[in-house]
């Protein structure tokens, strides 16, 4: 199956000194079930912001998404996504104290990997395991960040009306840049 999307938002404000943007966002999804309890989905996804009254006029995102969802066995299932982003001109503001520092909210690429099992021990009993890991950085600014994400859950139902969850997450990152002060780095 394939599938297309576009929709565009534009935001006015009346407020001196406000930023005006207009956001326009697009693309296609194109899935396959072509092995049984397989199925396999890659998307392409694109952004555009364009700013009035700011220091960056546009910014522009492309995004390309593999997934992959598989039934390994009748109670097992396995959840798979790899996604890359490509960001130009990142969103920036500028310190109002301090004349070459900027402050950085999107990195211009970042890679994505995300797997989750699932298993439906019985009826009224599940567990579940996931595991992200992000790396992403701006040339620009010199900054490279990895971000490592994991949590193993559980679901139960003893008795009707009552049920008992439980998760234990761990999540670890690590940024490397020249200078940093908070998300502020040295202008070049």
């Amino acid at each position: 199956t394939a599938d297309a999307f576009y929709n565009q938002y534009h935001m006015h404000n009346s407020t001196p000194g406000s930023i005006d943007r207009n956001t326009r966002r697009g693309g296609f999804d194109v899935s396959s079930s072509f092995i049984k309890k397989l199925n396999l989905k890659f998307s392409y996804i694109w952004k555009d912001i364009d700013r009035d009254d700011f220091q960056v006029n546009s910014t522009k995102s492309q995004t390309y998404r593999l997934t992959a969802n598989y039934r390994i066995l009748r109670k097992v299932r396995m959840h798979f996504k790899y996604e890359k982003t490509r960001t130009s001109d990142p969103f920036v503001t500028q310190d109002p104290d301090v004349r070459y520092l900027v402050q950085t909210s999107l990195p211009q690429s970042a890679d994505e990997v995300y797997s989750t099992l699932s298993w439906s021990v019985l009826q009224n009993f599940s567990l579940n395991a996931n595991f992200r890991y992000v790396k992403s950085d701006n040339d620009r600014y010199h900054v490279d960040e990895d971000r490592y994400e994991s949590t193993l859950s559980f679901w139960y139902v003893p008795v009707e009306k009552v049920t008992v969850s439980g998760a234990y997450s761990f999540m670890k990152t690590s940024i490397n840049s020249q200078l940093s002060y908070k998300r502020y780095h040295l202008e070049d």
